[in-house]
């Protein structure tokens, strides 16, 4: 790197591509994407306290704006950038003083993260990074991306250290492995819940998706924890030598629901619902473990977690689950009708926009087995048309031949119901859905499970995300 730049990066304290989260004395980097353009936020950035600017494009820089900026094109500036984040926000010294736990999966995350925060955090100082919240000690914030960007990320890491944190539990999306939004961060340890279909859209085939996958692993200092229930995990299993940790494999007994840890044995008794959840726990429990943590400690932190979203109970018959793809879906409604077998399951869900479409279908197959009644509602459009995805839906049934579509569609249209059979209704406005699921089948033989939105307050729509709680409206009607 330049020294010019070394010299001028040594008077700043953060750095930000994003200028709405620029504080004073940021260095702000501009770079033009496919929907927005950096170069139109450097005022902004500049309002905020940015001192320093990188840039690719001088004639987008504001006339009137006197602060030192660096011109590179545009792709010396992506690949300086990985780089600048770590020199601006020195690494070394936080990760000398702090580990780093990264969890990864289709399914789990969450989960696992909330779980293991909580057992560690009787011992110790520890972080949460992932899909509902940034807790770095005195600092919290709602989280808005499960891993965000390297340098937000980074920035978070920095809080962490000026809040003499020990530990740091992140979820550890693919998307960010694949855009390096983990860059050099050293995991201590590292957690593999499972896989299955998701992300299809951007990861094109499964086998992109594994590989994104596991190259947690490759930044894994000490431990690699893999699922033995999982085919993905025995791949990883069988290639362990290739990676630079210790590749463990969980030691889970189901059925009697203990981690065998050779001469000593940990019983998972745990208040989470369901034969997925007890993998999350023992996943948790399992890296306290290896962390030092006393299993009599553990066996008690264990038995009342709370994860928000999460099989959430609202009512005694009703709860809400962050599930949005299909084996998430058939893992929650698996669990419901394990737990509540002498009741029937409503299950109400939709899928979101601009993403994998082909799981849309194989989500509705994965329910009509465990469901006696569904609803196919709006979850998060974003660009697309919500009531086509409806349709993408209903092919998990039978292929709808053109006529029958455009009838369903102009019928969703016009009156926002219809119902298509016994079994299934396709409600297009989520609050709908909802009020009409528990007017109509609200009795003490149902159970519900809202699916997809989790602790979620906002429903995106044509990138407009408005003010939607799935909790807030289920609590309008019961």
């Amino acid at each position: 790197m330049d020294n010019s730049i070394l010299e001028k990066i040594q008077k700043v304290d953060y750095i930000f591509s994003d200028s709405r989260y620029v504080l004073p004395n940021s260095a702000f980097i501009a770079f033009k994407g496919e929907n927005f353009d950096g170069h139109d936020f450097i005022r902004s950035a500049y309002e905020k306290g940015a001192r320093l600017f990188f840039i690719s494009n001088k004639k987008k820089w504001p006339n009137n704006i006197k602060a030192p900026y660096i011109c590179l094109p545009q792709e010396k500036l992506k690949k300086l950038y990985f780089e600048l984040c770590h020199l601006i926000y020195r690494t070394k010294e936080i990760f000398k003083k702090i580990k780093i736990i990264g969890i990864t999966g289709t399914n789990g995350k969450t989960t696992t993260a909330f779980s293991l925060q909580r057992i560690l955090s009787f011992k110790y100082k520890v972080g949460l990074i992932g899909t509902e919240v940034y807790k770095l000690g005195n600092f919290e914030k709602k989280a808005f991306r499960t891993t965000p960007s390297l340098d937000y990320l980074l920035f978070l890491f920095k809080k962490a250290y000026e809040e003499n944190l020990d530990y740091v539990v992140m979820e550890v999306s693919s998307h960010a492995l694949q855009q390096k939004r983990v860059y050099k961060v050293p995991f201590y340890l590292s957690i593999f819940t499972n896989l299955s279909q998701d992300h299809l859209d951007y990861h094109k085939n499964m086998e992109n998706y594994f590989k994104a996958k596991t190259k947690i692993f490759f930044q894994t200092l000490k431990y690699g924890l893999i699922n033995p229930y999982d085919k993905y995990s025995l791949i990883i299993k069988n290639l362990s030598s290739i990676y630079p940790c210790k590749i463990l494999s969980l030691p889970l007994k189901k059925k009697e629901k203990i981690l065998d840890l050779g001469k000593e044995k940990l019983y998972l008794n745990t208040n989470l619902v369901g034969d997925y959840n007890l993998e999350n726990v023992a996943f948790a429990s399992y890296a306290a473990y290896l962390l030092g943590m006393d299993k009599d400690r553990i066996k008690r932190e264990i038995q009342n977690i709370y994860v928000p979203g999460r099989l959430e109970k609202i009512r005694e018959n009703i709860f809400i689950d962050y599930a949005h793809t299909p084996d998430g879906l058939e893992r929650v409604c698996k669990a419901l009708k394990s737990a509540f077998s002498d009741k029937n399951l409503i299950v109400i869900f939709g899928a979101g926009g601009n993403r994998d479409k082909k799981k849309r279908p194989l989500m509705l197959k994965s329910v009509l087995s465990y469901a006696s009644k569904i609803i196919l509602t709006m979850d998060n459009p974003r660009f697309e048309d919500d009531i086509e995805i409806l349709l993408d839906i209903l092919e998990g049934v039978k292929s709808l031949p053109k006529e029958e579509k455009k009838k369903i569609y102009d019928i969703l249209k016009e009156k926002g119901f219809y119902k298509f059979s016994e079994k299934i209704i396709l409600i297009r406005y989520r609050e709908d859905a909802i009020k009409y699921a528990l007017r109509k089948f609200n009795t003490h033989n149902n159970i519900f499970l809202f699916a997809g939105k989790g602790n979620e307050n906002y429903i995106e729509i044509k990138g407009e995300k408005r003010p939607f709680s799935e909790k807030k409206e289920i609590l309008k009607w019961v």
